[in-house]
C-alpha cells in the first residue's frame, strides 16, 4: 500500500526519480533548495521480479501483479 501526501506538491522545483529494478522498485521525491537536493519522501517496494521468470523468459502473472 502506498501512502500519498494529502496535498500535491505545488513547487516547480519538486522532482521525483523512479528506479524499477528486478528486486525492488524505488521512488525518491525531492526539491532543489539553495543549490542542494533535499529529499522530501522516499518509497521502496520489494517486487522480486526475477523469481517469476520461466524458461521462456515470460513473467509469471502472479509476480507481475505483485509488481
Amino acid at each position: 500500500m502506498i501512502d500519498l501526501p494529502s496535498q500535491p506538491y505545488k513547487d516547480d522545483k519538486t522532482i521525483a526519480a523512479i528506479d524499477l529494478g528486478s528486486n525492488s522498485f524505488h521512488m525518491v521525491i525531492g526539491k532543489e533548495e539553495n543549490g542542494q537536493f533535499i529529499i522530501i519522501d522516499r518509497l521502496r517496494e520489494p517486487v522480486r521480479l526475477g523469481e517469476g521468470i520461466d524458461r521462456n523468459k515470460q513473467l509469471d502473472p502472479i509476480v507481475g501483479q505483485r509488481a
